[in-house]
């Protein structure tokens, strides 16, 4: 048995079984070791790779971010712009109204002005040409009367001398 123990230990190299383990036993650890260095080293690696990639999304979300408020600032200030716009043409048309109106009472009041002048001027010529022609028919009534007078004298100083 001891003869067969040491020619067994010469062909495998001169190891005793507990030799045998324990070199198992530090190969397993070796390449447990080894293991879990490469997966940790994958496990680095993927947590790199999904640390860049999420650095990409959020790159990405902060500029579409940034586009959607940069286009709701521009709809929004179009939208005060339009507000505005109505607003000052709403204010116009009021200003060009009541300016139209202030024209429109200042023409009506002149042209009511106007006609009260023209009235007045109307009834002072249509006064005048009846009291000249009031004139004209006195003097005519008066001349007609002297007319009379001078004949009716006449007759009568024509009687008197043919008396």
């Amino acid at each position: 048995d001891g003869s067969l123990d040491t020619a067994l230990q010469e062909v495998i190299g001169g190891t005793t079984v507990e030799e045998r383990q324990a070199r198992n036993d530090a190969a397993t650890k070796l390449q447990a070791a080894q293991r879990g260095k490469l997966a940790r080293k994958t496990a680095d690696d993927m947590r790199a790779e999904s640390e860049a990639r999420n650095a990409a999304a959020t790159k990405l979300q902060a500029g579409q971010r940034g586009k959607s408020a940069r286009k709701e600032i521009t709809e929004e200030r179009q939208a005060r712009d339009d507000a505005a716009t109505k607003l000052q043409a709403a204010q116009r048309g009021k200003l060009a109204r009541k300016t139209a109106d202030d024209m429109r009472a200042e023409n009506e009041a002149r042209n009511a002005a106007a006609t009260k002048l023209q009235a007045g001027q109307r009834g002072k010529s249509a006064r005048k040409e009846i009291t000249e022609e009031r004139q004209a028919r006195d003097d005519a009534a008066t001349k007609l009367q002297a007319a009379q007078r001078g004949k009716l004298a006449r007759k009568t100083a024509d009687d008197m001398r043919a008396e």
